[in-house]
């Protein structure tokens, strides 16, 4: 299982979103393709069942004309409608159970005429048709008999009855036939969905993904941050590239900036070689290129101030934008503690309502106990009325007494039991806020998880932040350094002139 689970994660983002999309779409074409068979068989089933009952009852009026002198209707009947589809045979019963038209040729199958057999006196005006499903071993042809048995009676079955086989055979090749149809359709349907939602999904998710992966690559291995990021959606992708882009943009003013200044330095120094070289051509010209260096040291000065103060703006940048993250982590820090003590509260909350549902079925255990010490009183109190009533006139006071008690117990029981009726309703509220409450917990913790994720990826970008401020910071020093230098040279520059 742990090797199976990192080649899961080892996988790109599209083979993973292919094996959900293929899975997807092979269950909802299956899904269609045993509904539809099992309807189909259903309505097979159903259609050669009401075949079954009308070639029966054109069977009984044929054989109810025979039982009147014209014996050759029900042959010509039979004859007639054993060519129908799906009829697997017919046979007529007589009164006594013997066969008067079949169409087997070489004897019925063992236990056919006992498979589904029809109580007599049955009314056929009443439509009480037998319809069963039956299956017997024809012994003669070596094979298994499954049919769908229709059995209609003859004059109230007082003529007999009349049996039709429905062939189910029948029925199992059109179902199997249909439904290897569906599943090629549907085969075909998942086939082209799967292609039509791996195209959607590799436009929407995987190219843009890739696109910024690579860039991303890119800058990471060889610190090129000119590379253009293009977002070309406004979705939570988009909005991810539009950031990176935006990030990328101010990462890479910072050493623009410092590139011209680093520029203007080495103009300088170049120039300051170039005016020492020509000091021992003459002591003019040496004092010319003394009051050229002194005025380029000068201008270096001046740009190692101005280099110097805007590193100090960018760090002043960089320790706002620390100090927000710091803010902002302390803030998603102060969430997850509000949100820990809302779950131990709704988890509070819980445990008491489950104590009042306790509470609630030691009343209903009381009232029990009540409901049953006034089904006794009231038995009592009828056992005392008799008493009273066999003790005649002197126990007529005994007998009002006997009344009270009794009107008193049936009192209290039916107290008893609008008591039990509302602790129903009760205990049925108390189970439902147990359930809310702990849907509430659930998704409490799914919102601590969120928060702790937001957490975690604010702290990164605070690290981030204060290594570019610690690098903006070693800049800084750079130039200051370099002017203090520019500054002392141009001191003993003036001494010299001096």
């Amino acid at each position: 299982m742990k090797l199976s689970m990192k080649s899961w994660q080892r996988l790109t983002l599209a083979p993973k979103l292919q094996f959900f999309t293929v899975v997807f779409f092979v269950l909802v074409a299956f899904c269609l393709s045993v509904g539809a068979s099992m309807q189909l068989e259903k309505g097979l089933t159903e259609a050669f069942r009401a075949q079954g009952v009308a070639v029966g009852r054109a069977l009984a009026a044929a054989a109810e004309q025979s039982a009147v002198g014209n014996p050759l209707v029900l042959q010509n009947t039979i004859e007639g409608n054993r060519v129908q589809r799906g009829v697997k045979y017919l046979f007529v019963l007589d009164a006594q159970g013997e066969v008067v038209g079949t169409t087997f040729l070489t004897g019925m199958p063992l236990g056919l005429k006992e498979a589904n057999p029809l109580p007599p006196g049955v009314d056929q005006a009443s439509n009480q048709e037998r319809v069963a499903r039956v299956r017997v071993d024809d012994a003669d042809k070596q094979r298994v008999l499954r049919v769908i048995d229709v059995a209609v009676p003859v004059r109230r079955g007082t003529l007999g009855v009349v049996h039709v086989g429905m062939d189910s055979d029948a029925i199992d090749a059109q179902v199997m036939g249909q439904r290897y149809l569906l599943w090629g359709l549907g085969g075909i349907l998942a086939l082209l969905g799967v292609v039509f939602s791996l195209r959607v999904t590799h436009v929407v998710a995987i190219r843009p993904v890739r696109d910024l992966t690579r860039i991303t690559s890119e800058i990471v291995a060889r610190g090129d941050l000119t590379q253009t990021i293009t977002v070309r959606s406004e979705d939570e992708i988009g909005q991810l590239a539009r950031s990176f882009a935006q990030m990328v943009e101010k990462l890479r003013d910072i050493p623009l900036r410092l590139g011209q200044s680093v520029e203007m330095l080495g103009q300088s120094v170049a120039r300051l070689s170039a005016s020492a070289a020509g000091q021992s051509e003459s002591l003019v010209q040496q004092a010319t290129a003394l009051h050229q260096t002194q005025a380029t040291v000068t201008e270096i000065s001046s740009t190692s101030t101005l280099a110097s103060e805007k590193a100090s703006a960018v760090l002043q940048h960089s320790l706002k934008v620390d100090q927000v993250a710091q803010a902002g982590d302390a803030s998603v820090a102060l969430t997850l503690s509000a949100l820990t003590d809302i779950r131990e509260q709704v988890l509070a909350i819980a445990a008491r309502i489950t104590d009042l549902a306790g509470h609630a079925g030691v009343i209903s255990t009381i009232t029990a106990t009540v409901r049953d010490v006034a089904d006794r009183t009231n038995l009592l109190a009828l056992n005392a009325a008799r008493e009273a009533a066999r003790a005649g006139e002197a126990g007529r006071g005994f007998a009002v007494v006997a009344q009270e008690m009794r009107s008193l117990a049936t009192q209290s029981l039916q107290a008893t039991q609008q008591v039990q009726k509302n602790l129903g309703g009760v205990v049925a509220a108390i189970t439902a806020a147990v359930r809310i409450t702990e849907s509430g917990a659930q998704r409490i913790d799914a919102g601590l998880e969120q928060v702790k994720l937001s957490g975690d990826r604010l702290g990164e970008l605070s690290a981030i932040v204060r290594d570019n401020s610690a690098m903006v910071g070693q800049i800084g020093s750079a130039v200051k350094t370099l002017e203090e230098v520019a500054r002392t040279l141009a001191n003993l520059i003036g001494q010299f002139r001096v």
